[in-house]
């Protein structure tokens, strides 16, 4: 078993390794017994796929024939797609694709958060999208008492529109309401 102690004095461990010495589980500790572990699983090259975290959030990570990672897909329920192309969106999914040109070098990233949208200015799909994907982290906070979020791709959108029902949609889905 492999520990690592920060200055601080976090100590993190891995617990488990897979037969090619791939860490399996990691665990940190919060405080001298109690420790969070997270998951990894490897597929046969000894590429990542999946990744599961003490919460019970899955990454799930799709590669192309020359090992560039493709999909990234964050699931709150913890399940991982059979198959990226038909993985949509979700309230309970994230699905990023990244796209690479000849040479093997990432030119493209399409994200449910708008990313594609906003570098194309259609302001309407890309505020759609970032409502969609700021619903997810309010249910994600909603479960996991998460109390601090930024919001720079609100601060992106609301500079390039000025639309001014954005951030009365924002407050909507964060539950804020006018005293």
């Amino acid at each position: 078993m492999q520990t690592i102690s920060t200055p601080d004095g976090v100590k993190t461990e891995v617990a488990c390794y897979h037969v090619d010495g791939q860490p399996t589980e990691v665990r940190r500790y919060i405080n001298e017994n109690q420790y969070l572990s997270s998951f990894y699983d490897y597929d046969a090259a000894g590429g990542l796929v999946s990744e599961k975290d003490h919460r019970g959030t899955r990454f799930c990570y799709g590669y192309d024939l020359n090992n560039n990672i493709t999909d990234v897909v964050q699931s709150l329920t913890g399940a991982c797609p059979t198959d990226f192309a038909t993985q949509p969106a979700t309230a309970t999914v994230c699905h990023t694709c990244y796209g690479y040109d000849d040479n093997n070098r990432q030119i493209t990233i399409t994200d449910d958060c708008g990313g594609v949208a906003e570098e194309q200015e259609q302001w309407q799909q890309a505020k759609e999208y970032f409502l969609k994907a700021l619903s997810l982290w309010a249910e994600f906070n909603d479960s996991y008492s998460i109390d601090t979020f930024y919001l720079p791709a609100f601060a992106r959108l609301y500079q390039a529109t000025n639309d001014d029902t954005l951030p009365a949609a924002v407050a909507k889905v964060l539950g804020i309401s006018k005293k």
